[in-house]
């Protein structure tokens, strides 16, 4: 059992099983000592449902000398002893009767243990499906399916397939004739049996999406001719994936949100926001260290949620990929038991949310799910326009409802997954609250204090920047400000705008984002020049190495700004702490490195130890005013940092980052960019490899609640780098990295959500430095 969940039993003592629930080894040996005839071998969760305080149910494989076997349990609590009384008095009728003459040797049909106050069930016994075993029994589904469904010809000697089975909420097989014809079988409770019935009216292009062949309102079933074809999932795991099966899924889910909205319920905002709230509740109590960030989400997805204004339409409800078939027809949506009338955008971002999901979970590569997600919009947008504003947003809803997934399929690593799915949250809502309007809206103009107005107005802005594009634009393109954005604006220093153009030639309409970098005190010539000058030298779309920084467009010297291309792509956190990916990455920021540093582009500053102990001293004299209980290991802090700079070895300087960390890399496909080289100088190469270390170190403490989670990586980074260097330069690094650490101390303060962690930034520096200095010298005097 996991840290998390034994910490998770010790703060719901209430359900009295929970402990045996979520330990297989323990599960193994209650079902020994109480079903020793059956001789399981081994006991394996694979679906858990849990209720805070009220409830868990988890369903396993069990594995005996001969079968493998299905059961799910469920644990109550003290206060649900009537439950169990009742489930004891029909164990005892089942036990003396068996109306359906199941072996008598299957003791999981219903079994109860008064103790642990669990209750186990054998499939195909279902509590709430009780019409589950008649249709998995042989005799009994014959006689269930001709009398109750009355279903046309003859269903003799029928075999059914399991396709999906939650227990307590659905049952989905495939039906087999002896013909070989066949039909899907859905067995719901009775609230879902009412919304899936909703879809039997259905169409698109005049033809009805299901086909029902029968069904039972008392016993909640669902027959439906079946649709042959391969499942999307499926097919994009499978080699050789045509990358056109999901602009062609975006294809035909524009027309299918653009069809008749009949007889459909509208979704309600106030009720999804309000199980919105729950499913983010949920999540702070499996890990409590996610509620600052989560207390934080919810009240800006709710308040964006209530906020849109867009045009409301059929929506599928719950789209992801195994709600799509490829059939020799072409595409085909399946599982329309969630349709309404809604945002046609969260269809998209739910959609998407499950790709990044699954790559973060490890199941398919980041790499694959940008793929698939740049397909499917091309797709959708090639039918009808969407709003990428709109889709960023449900996405990050998407994450949400999503999130306790890890837990609820017993992900081993369900804790460091389900804080990855957060995180991936939040920088989605913060795509959402940063990218441009839609282009069929009107411009949105922010304005920002001491940012100049000029910048931000497109009557002003559009002629130029027009005429600067106009050198990359081929022939017969024409390109059109729609609107302008403020992203970042540091008073009195600095501010970061977003222009978005579209590019037009005939018909065809493309979009086009730059970025603009002004500072306030004076147009930065010397940011501009380092950035030029790296593009030329190789740091470019033409390199081999596929190592680039951004495209410098052009620079307004009297608007004190300058211009380059918007990188589309990934931030290399994840994908580097990912355990394949990130291996493969460390060997690449090593290249990337190298070749900055090897670089010989004209740079007139230079950043020393000196400098560097001074900021330091700087940063942490502002932390010791205010928190006099850390005042004293600061300063024992500082006087060791200030002790190893005079161990640092002698090395050449050379051209370094200086803020080189994850947030600089942008991942796209092959090519890794470096961004924001505004502090690039003259200095030792350890500068950037200590400071990366540190800040991935400082992320994966926060997101993982390990700071040692992505070291394998780290490792390689440094051996790779070293190798390239063919220097050894493991002493500078570690004390660079130790530096970094001890400037998080100061960083830690400033940002708000990060203030719990200084305390433990604070241990570790002084340990660092400690082993640090242990492994250097022999005699320090303190």
């Amino acid at each position: 059992m996991l840290e998390e969940e034994r910490s998770l039993v010790k703060r719901d003592p209430n359900i009295t099983g929970f402990d045996l629930i979520l330990d297989d080894q323990a599960m193994l040996l209650v079902i020994q000592q109480h079903f020793p005839q059956l001789n399981v071998t081994s006991v394996q969760k694979h679906y858990l449902r849990y209720k805070q305080t009220t409830n868990c149910l988890a369903r396993y494989h069990i594995t005996t000398n001969s079968t493998r076997q299905e059961l799910y349990v469920k644990a109550f609590t003290k206060k649900d002893d009537f439950k169990l009384t009742k489930a004891l008095l029909l164990q005892q009728q089942e036990r003396r009767h068996d109306d359906l003459n199941f072996n008598q040797k299957d003791y999981f049909q219903r079994y109860v243990l008064v103790e642990h106050k669990l209750i186990f069930y054998g499939f195909p016994y279902d509590d709430k499906l009780k019409a589950l075993p008649r249709l998995i029994k042989d005799a009994s589904r014959q006689v269930l399916l001709e009398r109750v469904l009355k279903h046309e010809g003859s269903l003799e000697n029928t075999h059914i397939t399991p396709l999906q089975y939650k227990p307590e909420r659905r049952f989905v097989a495939k039906l087999t004739q002896p013909s070989g014809e066949h039909f899907l079988i859905k067995l719901h409770t009775a609230h879902r049996y009412q919304l899936a019935s909703q879809a039997q009216q259905l169409k698109m292009d005049e033809k009805r999406l299901l086909t029902i062949t029968g069904r039972s309102s008392k016993h909640h079933i669902l027959m439906y001719r079946w649709i042959e074809g391969d499942n999307l999932t499926d097919s994009y795991h499978g080699e050789g994936f045509d990358l056109e099966h999901i602009r062609s899924t975006g294809q035909y889910l524009a027309r299918f949100h653009r069809s008749k909205k009949k007889r459909l319920n509208t979704r309600n905002n106030d009720e999804f926001t309000h199980v919105l709230t729950q499913l983010g509740e949920g999540i702070s109590h499996l890990l409590p260290a996610l509620k600052p960030r989560i207390k934080a989400l919810l009240p800006s997805l709710t308040t964006a949620i209530n906020s849109l204004h867009s045009k409301l339409r059929r929506i599928h409800g719950d789209f992801y990929s195994k709600q799509v078939l490829l059939t020799r027809k072409g595409i085909q949506f399946i599982d329309f038991d969630d349709v309404c009338i809604w945002y046609p955008a969260y269809d998209l971002g739910l959609f998407i949310a499950h790709l990044e999901r699954d790559a973060l979970s490890g199941i398919i590569t980041h790499g694959l799910a940008n793929q698939i997600t740049q397909s499917l919009l091309e797709g959708y947008a090639e039918i009808h326009p969407y709003s990428k504003k709109e889709v960023e947003l449900f996405i990050a809803v998407g994450l949400l409802q999503l999130a306790h997934h890890p837990f609820r399929n017993a992900n081993p690593q369900w804790p460091s997954v389900i804080s990855l799915i957060i995180s991936c949250c939040q920088d989605h809502l913060k795509q959402y609250l940063n990218v441009s309007a839609p282009l069929s809206s009107p411009p949105i103009v922010i304005a920002g204090e001491s940012c100049p107005k000029q910048l931000q107005e497109l009557s002003y802005m559009a002629a130029p920047l027009i005429k600067m594009l106009s050198p990359i634009l081929a022939k017969g393109e024409i390109a059109n400000l729609e609107s302008i954005h403020l992203i970042r604006h540091k008073k009195g220093k600095r501010c970061l705008l977003e222009y978005m153009f579209t590019i037009s030639k005939g018909d065809i309409k493309n979009e086009l984002s730059i970025l603009g970098k002004g500072r306030i005190k004076g147009f930065d010539k010397r940011a501009w020049s380092i950035n030029t000058q790296l593009y030329e030298a190789g740091f470019n779309e033409q390199s081999g190495d596929k190592i680039q920084v951004p495209e410098p467009l052009g620079y307004n010297e009297s608007l004190h700004i300058w211009f380059q291309r918007k990188v589309a792509g990934e931030t290399l956190f994840y994908p580097f702490s990912n355990k394949e990916e990130g291996l493969i990455l460390a060997n690449k920021v090593a290249e990337a490195l190298y070749k900055l540093h090897s670089s010989s582009i004209n740079i007139d500053k230079h950043h020393t130890i000196d400098k560097e102990l001074s900021l330091l001293w700087g940063y942490l004299s502002k932390v010791m005013e205010t928190h006099n209980e850390w005042k004293e290991d600061i300063k024992e802090l500082l006087l060791r940092c200030r002790l190893l700079s005079e161990l640092l070895p002698p090395s050449a300087p050379c051209v370094i980052h200086r803020d080189f960390y994850q947030d600089q890399l942008i991942v796209q496909r092959e090519s890794l960019f470096i961004l924001d080289l505004d502090l690039c100088c003259l200095g030792d190469p350890a500068v950037d490899i200590g400071n990366f270390i540190a800040h991935i170190q400082e992320q994966c403490l926060r997101d993982f609640g390990d700071l040692n989670y992505a070291n394998k990586s780290l490792s390689e980074l440094t051996r790779s780098y070293q190798e390239l260097s063919k220097k050894q330069t493991a002493p500078s690094i570690e004390i660079y990295t130790l530096l970094s650490w001890t400037r998080h101390i100061y960083i830690s303060q400033r940002i708000a959500e990060r203030q719990p962690f200084t305390k433990a930034i604070i241990v570790h520096c002084l340990s660092l430095s400690e082993d640090i200095l242990n492994k250097y010298t022999s005699k320090v005097s303190r």
